[in-house]
């Protein structure tokens, strides 16, 4: 039941379905293990709500810095980093996972959000 739980939580993260053209990259393995600890540790835990996990979220600081400074938007770093985490859950309970497909509708709103909060924040100045 906690790893079902675990796994629509990493559903939720997972905005963005393997590997980028310019990968691998060499902060991902580090991230790799993290992520796979802590879930692991969750599970443990009979943690249902991963979403919010602090320790879950530093697992991936230095991809996602790593992906902004190989050219990739921030958009571009979450997508990459929420897939991870999936990835690894998928591992974690047994299941092969999928490769990475950026999802184009994610990156189009994400990318519009930020250029009007972008744009609102110029107003506020």
């Amino acid at each position: 039941m906690n790893r079902t739980v675990i796994a629509l939580g990493s559903a939720i993260l997972l905005l963005g379905a393997g590997q980028p053209k310019d990968g691998p990259y060499t902060s991902e393995e580090a991230a790799r293990s993290c992520v796979h600890k802590r879930l692991a540790e969750l599970v443990g835990q009979e943690q249902r709500d991963i979403s919010g996990d602090p320790a879950l979220a530093a697992c991936t600081v230095e991809l996602k810095a790593e992906l902004k400074k190989n050219g990739k938007s921030d958009c571009e770093a979450i997508a990459y980093s929420a897939w991870l985490v999936a990835n690894e859950n998928s591992k974690l309970s047994g299941l092969s996972g999928d490769p990475y497909r950026p999802d184009r509708g994610f990156l189009k709103h994400c990318e519009s959000a930020n250029k009007a909060q972008k744009k609102t924040g110029d107003k506020q100045r």
